[in-house]
């Protein structure tokens, strides 16, 4: 199938030959202080395929030859864009990619911007979002990842190839379809209560993929019901201008924002927002206990010191448009979220899921249209149905690494049989 590819994200550095592909490994920092840098988006410059770095700034990705001769860029908000000629990287050694950060001195008019200023910027950049993405339908191919775990512990992993048809924002993602390219997952550890059986039996299931969507706050703009932007202008909430940040010369405005509910909930966030346009490019979210303590006596949802749940959404501009980069999410298992660890103590069950967008298709004649017939249920969850594992696929396959933060995942999962042969069984 002919495909006129409009978008794709990319990662980065060492690179060795393999077939018609040039395998390309990489870490991504800060210059001043080596921190790594996550989700920067790596790509090359005149094919525009890529990826992102994981939480650890780290890449891989399989360069096809035909790019051999061109660059590859890295780039991230608050930081001057990395160039490098392909041919130019050393093929013995990871490339340390080390980008130097852009920020803009902020005046002491401009740190004690009022909340009516700050309020005013978020409804110029609501009212602009009709204007900045893209209303016509598109299609997607994207990495997904769900990590289910018991506090600290890992309890599942699916890992699936996913294509999505996308009617545009001028509907809501409860018209989005999906088609499963290629699946692999682990054995499911999680602890499953009568009460959870009976939750799954009277509400039944839900596919996580869709659910992920549900976390970009930017696409309840034109929500029927509630519209979560147009809601922190309506509350009392209180708007702080954080940081100027520069993206290939665009001043990005990073605003945070707090809103407290009751004396022991708490909604904050931060909307990045680009001034040439008012385009919005990334948007944190976090809901927290104030007094983590109080969920603890009451076996309530918190976790990871009274979080209780987050998200990161992130766009791109793609000629004049924003189109999805990532999404990232985290939050407890419905109906599954209390129960016990291996002492017998409260524990709480969550998701640690992400969605990454490798290539944007903008063209119908790019893509195969999925007929609603064969878009996947919402109603079923992705790890129950069986898949059959193609270890040739993922072998060439362009995916985000787990985060080496994550390697405990390997060992938790493992404590039957390999990863390997779990996919194979599963």
């Amino acid at each position: 199938m002919k495909r006129s590819l409009v978008f794709v994200f990319f990662i980065l550095a060492t690179l060795t030959v393999h077939g018609q592909a040039i395998s390309v490994k990489g870490k991504v920092t800060n210059a001043s202080d080596t921190s790594a840098i996550a989700f920067s988006n790596i790509y090359i410059q005149q094919q525009n395929r890529g990826t992102h770095s994981n939480e650890s700034g780290d890449f891989e990705f399989n360069i096809p030859n035909d790019a051999a001769n061109d660059t590859l860029i890295v780039s991230a908000i608050g930081y001057r864009t990395f160039r490098i000629a392909v041919s130019d990287i050393d093929t013995t050694a990871i490339l340390q990619v080390r980008m130097k950060q852009e920020t803009v001195i902020l005046d002491d008019v401009v740190v004690k911007a009022s909340r009516d200023t700050l309020g005013a910027l978020i409804q110029k950049a609501i009212s602009r979002i009709p204007r900045n993405y893209p209303k016509k339908t598109f299609y997607i191919d994207g990495f997904y990842r769900e990590l289910v775990l018991r506090d600290s512990l890992y309890v599942r992993l699916l890992e699936a190839a996913i294509g999505i048809q996308d009617k545009g924002f001028d509907t809501t993602t409860d018209n989005l379809r999906t088609r499963v390219l290629a699946v692999r997952k682990s054995e499911d550890y999680i602890n499953y209560s009568l009460y959870t059986k009976m939750f799954k039996l009277i509400y039944g299931e839900k596919n996580n993929l869709y659910e992920t969507f549900k976390f970009d706050k930017i696409r309840t703009y034109n929500n029927t019901g509630f519209r979560y932007l147009q809601s922190l202008l309506n509350d009392p909430i209180n708007f702080e201008l954080d940081t100027i940040f520069l993206l290939n010369k665009d001043s990005i405005y990073i605003i945070s924002y707090q809103s407290a509910f009751n004396r022991t909930l708490q909604e904050r966030g931060k909307i990045y927002i680009n001034m040439s346009d008012y385009g919005i490019t990334r948007f944190e979210y976090n809901y927290v206990s104030t007094d983590p303590s109080t969920f603890k006596e009451s076996k309530d949802m918190a976790y990871r010191n009274g979080l209780i749940k987050s998200s990161i959404v992130e766009y791109r501009k793609i000629k004049e448009k924003y189109y999805l980069s990532f999404i990232k999410w985290t939050a407890p298992m419905s109906g599954a979220w209390e129960t016990e660890n291996e002492q017998g103590e409260h524990a709480v069950q969550y998701f640690d899921c992400a969605f990454y967008v490798n290539a944007v298709y903008t063209k119908k004649r790019d893509y195969d249209k999925i007929k609603k017939r064969d878009s996947e249920s919402r109603e079923v969850d992705l790890y129950a149905k069986t898949h059959e594992y193609d270890a040739d696929f993922w072998k060439d396959y362009n995916m985000v690494l787990i985060n080496p933060l994550y390697e405990a995942a390997k060992s938790d999962l493992e404590k039957d049989k390999k990863l390997e042969q779990q996919y194979y069984e599963n």
